[in-house]
């Protein structure tokens, strides 16, 4: 359709006298026309097969909460969600088998600092023997747990649960935290064991030494 309009109007400039007693005119006149036809229909080509990539991730308006896990020779660390305000450390050490989650206060007058500490000893939970040296594996996960009624005072548990594993017997642990957000906001320091919830093992049998 564009190439029978561009030739009706070639023709048209055609019968002008001016055009027919210059050919050299009529010769750049059609040499222009011919470029910005061609100009024309390949960037209409290009503009209908090429697409701007869209680099866009479905779902990253729905908020996602992580947790970090590390270890050492003797001690291992993980983070998680306590509430909406604040997340957890967690922190085991090997050498005394001591289980703490320490909570950085948010708000109010003991604000920055950590006026939470909850621990627990995983010696007896994980069925360790004595003689036995154990390799701590410590990691936290998302728990929405059953809250009890209460006024906004009362101790409910937190956002996330520590897992404990030994790596040598296979045996692993869960804690949860019993957390009072009203407390944060007046100051109050709060604290105490960390609740064992459950016991299991990830080996079903002995291995033979």
């Amino acid at each position: 359709m564009r190439w029978g309009i561009f030739t009706l109007q070639m023709k048209d400039f055609l019968m002008v006298p001016k055009f027919r007693r210059q050919p050299k005119l009529v010769i750049a006149t059609m040499a222009l026309g011919l470029a910005l036809t061609t100009g024309l229909s390949v960037g209409l080509l290009v503009g209908h097969t090429w697409q701007r990539p869209e680099y866009t991730l479905q779902g990253w308006d729905i908020p996602v909460s992580a947790s970090a896990s590390v270890a050492g020779p003797t001690v291992a660390a993980a983070t998680g969600p306590i509430d909406d305000r604040i997340e957890g450390l967690f922190t085991i050490d090997s050498l005394s088998g001591r289980l703490q989650c320490a909570i950085l206060y948010t708000q109010g007058p003991r604000q920055n600092q950590f006026a939470a500490v909850y621990e627990a000893s995983v010696f007896e939970d994980l069925n360790i023997e004595g003689t036995k040296k154990p390799n701590y594996l410590l990691l936290t996960g998302y728990a929405n747990l059953a809250r009890g009624r209460g006024n906004s005072g009362s101790i409910q548990p937190a956002n996330c649960v520590a897992y404990v594993v030994d790596g040598n017997t296979g045996h692993f642990a869960v804690y949860g935290v019993p957390w009072s957000p009203n407390l944060v906001s007046r100051g109050t320091p709060q604290g105490g064991s960390l609740r064992l919830l459950d016991v299991g093992t990830a080996r079903m049998e002995q291995i033979r030494e």
